[in-house]
């Protein structure tokens, strides 16, 4: 029987917020899978625009699980001061690979959380 595990984004500080404060490719590291194939990491991310450096809605590319464009690369927007947006609803990822985001206008306004469920055979 599998066992479930919620924990906090690798890429982040005891499951603070994680400023995308990149601009480019490869971007700011979100989570590092858990490595091999038989157990899962099922990644729940949101972001916020604080527009603390933009004064209007910020393009967010979110990595996922390489750096190659438009392969891996997930586009969305998220919209000056409206509170959190969800960019990644619960997909699976194993392998040791990456998730990472850049945003392609101010690198200082987009803020990054979410968890983990660590799914394990």
């Amino acid at each position: 029987m599998a066992t479930y595990t919620k924990r906090c984004l690798s890429g982040t500080t005891y499951g603070l917020p994680l400023l995308a404060s990149s601009t480019t490719n490869p971007g700011t590291l979100v989570h590092t899978a858990i490595s091999g194939t038989g157990d899962w990491d099922e990644l729940w991310i949101w972001g916020k625009n604080a527009g603390e450096d933009a004064d209007s809605a910020v393009s967010i590319a979110i990595l996922w699980g390489g750096t190659t464009e438009p392969d891996c690369a997930i586009w969305d927007t998220v919209s000056l001061r409206s509170g959190s947006r969800l960019l990644i609803p619960g997909w699976p990822i194993n392998g040791g690979s990456g998730v990472s985001v850049f945003c392609t206008q101010s690198g200082d306004s987009v803020t990054i959380f979410g968890y983990v469920n660590r799914i394990e055979a």
